[in-house]
C-alpha cells in the first residue's frame, strides 16, 4: 500500500518523502490546502523524482485562522476530508503523513473515519492535540508543571487590558490561540498600541492571549520523540550559533550546533508526561537573558522545518514516528554532540539580501526592512563554513546530487521573490525621495 504526504509546500514534506521512499511502493503528495496559503506551488517535494503523483486539494484556512475548531467538521474541512478520501481510494493509500498544525488537528478528529477505510493517519488523538493547537492551553499546562513561560495574560476583552498595564511593562506580544507560521501574531510597544493590536487580533479570532516580550535573540527548541508511554526517546536541543531577525521582534534560527540536552530538562519531561503526547514535537522556547531560563513560546505537534537537523545527523525520525503510530516499539536514540548544522541555500539568499541592503544604505536609502549588513554576513559565513567543526548541511544541498530539480526550482522561486521584495523597497525609497523633492520645489501636496 502507498503513502500520502500532505502539506507539500513545506520543506519537511520533502524530507519525509526522502526518509520513507524505501518503505512504500508509491508516494503521493497534496498541495494547496494548508492553513497559511501555498496556492499552486507544490513545494520541493512536488518536483522530486521520488514522487509518483501529486494532487491539489481545497483549503480550510478560514476556519482555522478564525478559531472555528470543534469535534465536527466545518463545511470547508469536510470538503478537504472528502478530497483526501477520493485520493486515498484512487491511489490505494494506507498511510497519511501530515506535517502542519491545522492538518494535524483535522486528521486527528477524523482519525477513526480514515481507519474505517483502512488508512492510518500519523497523528495523536484529538483530545491530545487540542491542548497543543490552543496556545493558551499549552501555556497553562506548562505553568502547571513548572516549565518556564513568559508572563502571560488571558483577557476576555479590551477592558481586561487594564490589568496588564498594572502588572507588566511594554513591549507585549499578542497571539491568536490558533495559528501557524506566526499568523495573527502582533507586537505592541505601548498601551495604546496594545489596545489596537488586541482589537485587530480579536476581530480575526476571539480571545487572543497577551504575553510579555522576551528580549534578546536566542531561540532554543527541543525536538522530542515520545513513545506511547509518554516517555522521551530522544531530544535534540540545538545551541543557537546564528539567528536572523525576520521582523522587529522575531529571530529565526539559521545555524545551530547539535546538543542532546538543555536547560529545564526535568520540567520538559514533566510537561511531556502531563500532556500525554506521543510522536514528534517541537517545543519552542526563547532564552530569557534576564534569568537564563528557556521561556515557552509554543509546542508544534508535528515534524517541522528543522526536521532536517535530525535526519542530517543520521536519525530517520519520520520512520520512527510512523513506527510509534503503528504501535511498534522504538528504542531510545542519541544524537552526536557538537555538530554544526548549516543551510547553504538559505545562507546564499541571506547573503544576497545583505548585499542589497548594504547597496541601498550606501546610496542613502534605508535598505531592507531587516537591515542586514553585508560585511557582517561575510564574516559570519566565513567563520562557520571554514571552521574545523564537523558539519552537516540542509536538505536542498544534502539531496542535490541524487535529486537536483527540487533545489533548482526552489532557488529560482526564492530569487524571484527576493527581486520582488528587495528591489521594490529600493525603488520606493527613490520614488519617495523624488516626491519630497518635487513637493519642496513646487509646494504641491
Amino acid at each position: 500500500m502507498n503513502l500520502l504526504i500532505t502539506n507539500a509546500q513545506e520543506i519537511q514534506a520533502y524530507v519525509i518523502a526522502r526518509c520513507l521512499r524505501a518503505h512504500f511502493p508509491r508516494l503521493v503528495v497534496t498541495f494547496g490546502g494548508n492553513s497559511v496559503g501555498g496556492g499552486s506551488f507544490p513545494g520541493a517535494v512536488g518536483f522530486s523524482r521520488h514522487i509518483d503523483a501529486k494532487h491539489r486539494v481545497p483549503s480550510f484556512s478560514e476556519d482555522w485562522l478564525a478559531g472555528r475548531l470543534g469535534p465536527d467538521n466545518t463545511p470547508a474541512e469536510e470538503r478537504y476530508v472528502e478530497a483526501i478520501e477520493e485520493i486515498c481510494a484512487r491511489e490505494h493509500i494506507s498511510v497519511i503523513f501530515p506535517s502542519l498544525d491545522p492538518e494535524m488537528y483535522l486528521f486527528a478528529k477524523n482519525k477513526e473515519r480514515f481507519a474505517s477505510q483502512g488508512v492510518l493517519c500519523v497523528v495523536a488523538e484529538p483530545d491530545v492535540l487540542g491542548a497543543l493547537t490552543d496556545k493558551a492551553r499549552t501555556i497553562l499546562a506548562a505553568q502547571a508543571v513548572g516549565f518556564p513561560t513568559p508572563k502571560t495574560f488571558f483577557p476576555e476583552n479590551v477592558d481586561d487590558l487594564d490589568e496588564i498595564f498594572s502588572n507588566s511593562a511594554p513591549p507585549w506580544v499578542v497571539k491568536a490561540r490558533h495559528g501557524a507560521h506566526r499568523s495573527s501574531l502582533y507586537f505592541a510597544a505601548s498601551a495604546g498600541e496594545l489596545k489596537d493590536r488586541f482589537r485587530e487580533a480579536d476581530s480575526l479570532q476571539p480571545r487572543p492571549l497577551v504575553q510579555e516580550h522576551i528580549p534578546g535573540s536566542n531561540p532554543r527548541s527541543y525536538y522530542v520523540l515520545v513513545d506511547r508511554q509518554h516517555e522521551i526517546l530522544s531530544v535534540l536541543s540545538p545551541e543557537s550559533v546564528r539567528t536572523y531577525r525576520e521582523d522587529g521582534f522575531h529571530h529565526a534560527l539559521k545555524t545551530a550546533r547539535s546538543s542532546s540536552t538543555g536547560p529545564a530538562m526535568d520540567q520538559l519531561k514533566a510537561l511531556v508526561r502531563s500532556l500525554s503526547i506521543y510522536g514528534s514535537y517541537t517545543i519552542q522556547t526563547k532564552i530569557d537573558p534576564r534569568d537564563g531560563l528557556p521561556k515557552l513560546m509554543e509546542i508544534n505537534p508535528r515534524l517541522g522545518h528543522h526536521l532536517w537537523f535530525r535526519t542530517a545527523l543520521g536519525i530517520n525520525e519520520p520512520l520512527r514516528v510512523l513506527q510509534i503510530a503503528r504501535g511498534e516499539t522504538v528504542d531510545p536514540l542519541n544524537y552526536p554532540e557538537g555538530v554544526l548544522m548549516l543551510d547553504p541555500m538559505h545562507d546564499f539568499l541571506y547573503l544576497l539580501e545583505s548585499m542589497g541592503s548594504s547597496i541601498s544604505r550606501s546610496l542613502g536609502f534605508s535598505g531592507s526592512k531587516k537591515d542586514v549588513r553585508f560585511s557582517n554576513t561575510i564574516t559570519e559565513l566565513r567563520r562557520e563554513y571554514f571552521s574545523s567543526e564537523k558539519k552537516v548541511y540542509g536538505p536542498h544541498v544534502q539531496y542535490f546530487w541524487s535529486d537536483p530539480y527540487p533545489m533548482i526550482r526552489l532557488l529560482l522561486r526564492e530569487l524571484r521573490y527576493k527581486s520582488m521584495w528587495l528591489v521594490p523597497d529600493f525603488v520606493l525609497n527613490i520614488a519617495r525621495r523624488a516626491k519630497r523633492t518635487y513637493i519642496n520645489a513646487t509646494g504641491a501636496t
